[in-house]
């Protein structure tokens, strides 16, 4: 078995989620030493989640230098060297995020945010939860942690598994499709896996309705709110996720898709391979790393340069922002603790944040870190939490 140094690992971790791009030689090696042994996928996925929680905690500050590459050395326990050239290169970009990740951690470990009191008593800390609507009209609460089984009228399996993920088996080849609907509250998390193998990660306050087996045409499934999709890849069968008037269509791919009742634009964010974004009579080709908005009440689909893994680590369990308004950072927030906001000044929803922090956090601790950073206060008033000066 060949030996990789940890230089390696990280930057392969770093590229998969985002940070760069495979070269064909760089795929071939690693897809070979992943086939070498099961050791070497479970030590890629170990790196693959340290760099993820390292980049989701990252803040876009200015790091000391010297503090920086301590941390570094500290992270990857190897003595101080010079690196290789091959590594040089990206090692700036890598490795500095990881010390900026590092030392903000630690920051937050020594100046805990201590916010005003009583925010917890409003909200909730959000949870895997979800109704599932069968074709009958019926509905299954998926809220508890254990396994369930039930069946469709067309034979279909539907099973639940003890960590809440839905699964479809055995549907029946021919004959009227018949479509689920599942129901996300918010303060709610959910994740299935479609008759085609597709996986499907809702995120809160989402509904996805979706048939129990798929036409021989095309894959077709329609969402509102915000869902995170591996699509299972088919050459002759396209799939297509409807959101209003926007299509997001695929043969096998890695993407984002929000797009909530509430916020005025419709955003998808591709993560792998290659999606067309449709909005009534325009069409765009998306690459990794490209994201698509579609605004109510403008022509045309915009296309911007962004960093995929913000927006999609909350299916990570985080919560990261760059450069985000107020408004948009507290519309998650009031989504996954299920909690209402009220600004006291229409300004203060355009006050920029950039910051990370767990979702498995309480609302406490996200409100002070944002109150730190923001110098704005919350408190709260009756039912809301108000923002003001």
């Amino acid at each position: 078995m060949r030996h990789i140094e940890e230089e390696q690992i990280i930057e392969w971790a770093a590229k998969y989620h985002g940070g760069g791009k495979f070269s064909p030689q760089e795929v071939e090696a690693l897809e070979n030493w992943l086939a070498e042994d099961p050791a070497n996928v479970e030590r890629f996925s170990a790196f693959r989640k340290q760099y993820c929680e390292l980049r989701q905690l990252a803040f876009t500050e200015v790091v000391d230098e010297d503090r920086a590459w301590q941390k570094v050395q500290q992270a990857i326990r190897k003595p101080v060297r010079r690196l290789v050239p091959q590594w040089a290169y990206y090692a700036a970009s890598v490795l500095l995020l990881l010390a900026a990740s590092l030392f903000w951690l630690q920051y937050q470990q020594q100046n805990d945010p201590v916010p005003q009191t009583g925010f917890d008593q409003l909200a909730e800390i959000g949870s895997p939860k979800a109704t599932l609507i069968l074709g009958d009209g019926s509905e299954v609460n998926l809220t508890d942690q254990q396994e369930q089984s039930f069946s469709e009228s067309d034979g279909t399996e539907i099973r639940k598994d003890e960590k809440n993920n839905l699964s479809y088996t055995g549907a029946a080849e021919s004959g009227e499709l018949i479509y689920n609907t599942i129901s996300v509250p918010r303060a709610g998390e959910f994740s299935l896996s479609l008759a085609d193998g597709t996986k499907v990660w809702l995120n809160a306050d989402s509904q996805l309705r979706y048939p129990v087996r798929f036409g021989a045409q095309t894959r077709e499934v329609f969402l509102i709110g915000e869902a995170y999709f591996e699509v299972s890849h088919r050459d002759d069968q396209p799939f297509v996720v409807h959101v209003n008037d926007t299509k997001v269509r695929v043969l096998g791919t890695k993407f984002n898709v929000s797009g909530y009742a509430s916020q005025a634009f419709i955003a998808t964010t591709l993560v792998e391979g290659s999606v067309q974004v449709g909005y009534l009579t325009d069409d765009v080709l998306l690459r990794p790393g490209q994201q698509s908005v579609v605004s109510k009440g403008v022509d045309g689909i915009a296309v911007q340069e962004v960093d995929a893994s913000i927006y999609t680590s909350w299916i990570n369990g985080v919560f990261e922002f760059e450069n985000a308004d107020l408004q948009y950072l507290c519309n998650q927030l009031a989504r996954w603790y299920n909690v209402d906001f009220f600004f006291t000044q229409p300004d203060l929803k355009e006050i920029r944040f950039t910051g990370a922090f767990k979702r498995d956090q309480s609302i406490n601790y996200a409100i002070g870190l944002i109150e730190q950073l923001t110098k704005v206060n919350f408190r709260v008033e009756g039912n809301q939490i108000i923002i003001e000066k």
